[in-house]
This record gives structure tokens, C-alpha cells and sequence, in this order.
């Protein structure tokens, strides 16, 4: 049976991720966030997420994977 491990490995990090945030390791904003690339004159691309007053840069794929107008909830380390 593969679902026994499966259930075991998502149970697994439900319970780290709880634990990252109930001991300040993480942050969750959640919110409209936006995405916006930056082109340099050398032809290279930044892309970022903002949610509020913050921004983060992210990969292109991130960038894409984005959906304008939906509500996200980012979680990220904390600083």
C-alpha cells in the first residue's frame, strides 16, 4: 500500500510547518499579492511578489506560476 507512506509524509510536514511557526521560524502573509519583473539594460529580468508594502524576489517560474487577482498566502522565513 502507497498511500499509508504518502498520508505519513504530508502528516510529517504539517506538523513541522506548525511547529516552524508556532516557534517564530516562520511568517504567513496572506493577501492580493502582485508580480512585476524588472528588465535590466543587459537584457536580464528580476521578477518579484509584493503583498503590502513588502517585496520578494522570485524565480521566473514563480513569476508564472502566479494567478493576477487571486488571494495568496505566502509563508516565509523569518528574519
Amino acid at each position: 500500500m502507497v498511500i499509508v507512506p504518502v498520508v505519513a509524509l504530508l502528516l510529517y510536514f504539517i506538523a513541522r510547518h506548525r511547529r516552524d511557526l508556532l516557534e517564530g521560524r516562520v511568517v504567513i502573509l496572506e493577501g492580493d499579492v502582485l508580480r512585476r519583473a524588472d528588465s535590466s539594460g543587459e537584457g536580464a529580468t528580476t521578477y518579484y511578489y509584493s503583498l503590502g508594502n513588502q517585496e520578494f524576489r522570485v524565480s521566473w517560474a514563480a513569476y508564472e506560476a502566479l494567478i493576477p487577482g487571486e488571494r495568496y498566502r505566502l509563508v516565509l522565513p523569518a528574519t
